[in-house]
């Protein structure tokens, strides 16, 4: 089912070499340094539980984001005034006043908060299938609308920041078609959530999804018994869809929806219970292989038989933990402390090239 690991790509080609992100991002760094280091007084929240260091920069901008009117209300005066400058040695305190300048100037520049916002709207889908795929679950029925979403989102600004989205979408459009496989698009038209749902295009990548799974999944023998049932259910006919059926749409994983209201398409639901089982990616399988990876070739064969197991003793947790429904307006929701702290990503150099 998979080309390419999806949670490989979005680690290792997603947020690379984009100056016009990247730009803001370390501007953000900037002032986040800048209260840490000289105690300014802004309510800026501790983010914690924080896994995967290489998606800081979400977290970080929208840290600064949530304290914008806080920071646009610093005067010059009030910068310069804090108690930690007076602490300072005469030479500490001239790089400090440089510094707060500098600050000065980015707090109160409206395109810096522009960018912000722009940025930060782009990086939460990212983030959120980032969080999807890094998941051992049955996540495979979610992928393809994750994605769709990540696209929506960067195709708003094709025409109103062309800039940013001439940087941001050929990468973003690579990356979706090493993801994506037909299989994907199947497993999204039926998860019987998203097909209900107001978000839900049918299109031509779908339909040939669903082609696919037919002349190279489904036996032959049952083809058109798959197809009678799929057009059954892709027209929502009522035997399927219950009052019960519609009420557990939003309450249930896809995979429990089928197993539980599917009993009229027997052979449909074959295939969508097997298909929506599966994960969206292959990390957990890299976990795993690290554990072999350790051991000589004389011990691999022994290795194997016990990650099998684990493996095995994994799923058999996971199926009571599924039961769920994934929301992927939730994903990447983190728990915040009172005050920071602690930096994010503190780092001194990042002043260098603003220094005298």
């Amino acid at each position: 089912m998979l080309r390419f690991c999806a949670a490989e790509v979005m680690h290792d080609e997603i947020l690379i070499n984009w100056p016009f992100v990247d730009t803001t991002i370390e501007v953000a760094n900037l002032i986040v340094s800048f209260i840490y280091k000289y105690h300014i007084k802004v309510p800026l929240r501790s983010i914690v539980n924080v896994q995967d260091e290489s998606w800081n920069s979400y977290y970080l901008v929208k840290a600064v984001l949530e304290i914008e009117e806080d920071l646009k209300s610093l005067q010059t005066s009030t910068l310069v005034s804090t108690d930690s400058v007076e602490l300072l040695e005469e030479e500490q305190q001239g790089e400090y006043l440089r510094r707060a300048k500098l600050i000065d100037c980015v707090i109160h520049c409206e395109e810096f908060w522009t960018r912000a916002k722009e940025i930060a709207q782009i990086l939460l889908p990212l983030f959120q299938t980032h969080c999807l795929v890094e998941g051992i679950g049955s996540t495979s029925g979610y992928l393809y609308e994750m994605m769709e979403r990540v696209t929506d989102t960067i195709e708003k600004f094709r025409d109103n920041n062309c800039a940013l989205y001439d940087e941001i979408w050929p990468m973003t459009n690579a990356a979706r078609k090493k993801i994506i496989h037909p299989m994907h698009a199947a497993a999204a038209f039926l998860n019987p959530t998203y097909m209900c749902s107001k978000n839900f295009k049918e299109n031509d990548e779908m339909r040939s999804g669903i082609d696919y799974l037919l002349y190279y999944v489904v036996v032959e023998e049952e083809r058109k018994c798959f197809m009678i049932e799929f057009q059954q259910y892709r027209t929502k006919v009522s035997k399927l869809f219950t009052v019960e059926a519609k009420e557990m749409l939003e309450a249930s994983h896809p995979r429990i929806w089928w197993d539980y209201c599917g009993n009229h398409l027997p052979i449909l639901q074959k295939y969508a219970l097997r298909l929506l089982s599966q994960p969206c990616s292959t990390a957990f399988c890299n976990q795993d292989q690290y554990m072999v990876d350790d051991f000589d070739k004389q011990h691999q064969t022994i290795c194997q038989e016990a990650t099998n197991l684990h493996m095995m003793r994994r799923f058999k947790q996971l199926e009571t933990q599924m039961l769920e429904p994934i929301i992927l307006d939730k994903l990447g929701e983190v728990e915040y402390g009172e005050f920071i702290d602690q930096p994010f990503c503190y780092d001194d150099t990042l002043f260098a090239p603003y220094r005298s």
